[in-house]
């Protein structure tokens, strides 16, 4: 009986164990990568929410993390949703900011009508990502304004800031291992 009793005790245990390393932490990981995200130390121009978006296209970030931007989805069912966050009349009337998952744009003439023209791509100011979210590549459009690449800059600082300050916090907070996890799986890009 004593021994059934241990057997008993010690499965209870090893389940607790299972369904807590194997389901619950994953998924808290999973569910607040914004806030972790957000949260983790990180270099200079360094926006590691791009890297969530980039990975985690499943995990809706909500339109009350970043207020006065415009969030869309795009893709399908099988492939995850990928957001496209957008905000115009930023520094004048008809300028565009655009953040997809690997990059972000700045149009300082967006309206409507300009989009259907051929040579949209050559008025644009991009910013490349790595996938862990550094700035890659920086490529400046014909006759772009002196100020894209700061307004850029300010605007991705703003958006993380938003996401870090309007994100609720994990009732159990894996930071930590967040952190360290992030650190192992960029690390070895390099």
């Amino acid at each position: 009986m004593k021994e059934l009793k241990i057997f008993l005790i010690s499965s209870a245990f090893f389940f607790l164990f299972v369904i807590t390393h194997f389901i619950l932490i994953p998924l808290n990981l999973h569910y607040n990568a914004y806030y972790y995200a957000t949260h983790m130390p990180h270099k200079r121009n360094q926006y590691p929410f791009i890297a969530v978006i980039n990975v985690r296209s499943d995990v809706p970030i909500a339109r009350k993390y970043v207020p006065g931007y415009k969030i869309k989805y795009f893709g399908d069912v099988r492939e995850g949703f990928n957001p496209q966050i957008q905000r115009k009349n930023i520094a004048q009337d008809n300028d565009l900011l655009n953040i997809l998952q690997t990059d972000a744009e700045y149009y300082p003439n967006a309206s409507d009508a300009n989009f259907d023209n051929e040579n949209i791509e050559d008025d644009k100011f991009t910013i490349d990502f790595e996938s862990d979210g550094k700035i890659d590549k920086i490529e400046r459009g014909k006759g772009m304004p002196n100020y894209a690449e700061k307004l850029i800059l300010s605007e991705l600082d703003r958006i993380q800031s938003e996401i870090k300050h309007n994100v609720p916090e994990p009732s159990i907070n894996l930071q930590w291992l967040w952190n360290m996890k992030f650190e192992k799986r960029y690390s070895n890009q390099y």
